[in-house]
């Protein structure tokens, strides 16, 4: 599993973190105890075997990645994109992290398709790979009765975007989320900051994608959009 740390900070960049009150020390110590916080928290999924275990490795990435993410737009007080791609042939779901350099909200000029490197955008890490899971809309996975997840359930909860595009390096990521630079999470075209929520599960010998409903190890990460904070919730026994 392809381990990932996001803070790209030139000495430009580190000045302006430290003007507007975050020091590159104060990110990193933060974002160390979150993460360990996290994987402690998604330890407690059940299963002992291979699926459950990249279950809680891909939860525990995911929301690293989330709030990482978050600080990232709030350090350098500028818009941060999340975007995920199902890579259904590997069994695993691949996600970019990318930035506005201008501080400025690219979607607002946009027609659908951005480009990972361009006057306007900047990758903030490599490639992140969640190996052995797949990305399913929030519709299949059942709120209630036998299976369901059980979750608190605002008004408004909000499947990831698929308006816009995301291209790099030949692939195309159509699923995706945006941290304004007041840490709020938001889905494209949408300026409402509901609550988000990312559904993964291990997959199947055949890889597939199509699925009606989630299996027994199925986890959402949800993020409230008004604070950008990620919690996992899974499947109810």
């Amino acid at each position: 599993m392809q381990s990932v740390t996001l803070i790209y900070m030139t000495h430009d960049s580190l000045r302006k973190a430290r003007r507007r009150g975050f020091t590159m020390i104060e990110l990193l110590t933060v974002i160390t105890l979150v993460t360990v916080v996290t994987a402690l928290s998604v330890k407690g999924l059940s299963g002992g075997n291979s699926g459950a275990s990249a279950m809680r490795q891909c939860l525990t990435e995911t929301t690293s990645l989330i709030t990482q993410a978050r600080m990232l737009a709030m350090s350098q007080n500028t818009y941060v994109y999340i975007f995920f791609r199902r890579v259904t042939a590997k069994r695993r779901v691949e996600a970019m992290v990318v930035y506005s350099k201008t501080g400025l909200n690219v979607y607002s000029n946009a027609a659908g398709a951005l480009h990972s490197v361009s006057a306007d955008l900047a990758p903030a890490h490599t490639r992140v790979v969640l190996d052995g899971v797949r990305l399913l809309d929030r519709s299949t996975v059942p709120v209630e009765g036998t299976g369901g997840i059980s979750r608190p359930q605002p008004a408004f909860i909000m499947d990831l975007g698929s308006d816009y595009k995301l291209t790099h390096q030949g692939d195309t990521y159509d699923r995706s989320l945006v941290f304004r630079p007041t840490g709020e999470v938001y889905i494209p075209p949408l300026a409402y900051t509901g609550v988000v929520e990312i559904a993964l599960e291990p997959v199947n010998g055949a890889g597939t994608e199509n699925v009606t409903t989630a299996g027994p190890q199925a986890a959402v990460v949800q993020i409230v959009g008004a604070t950008g904070q990620a919690q996992v919730y899974r499947v109810a026994k």
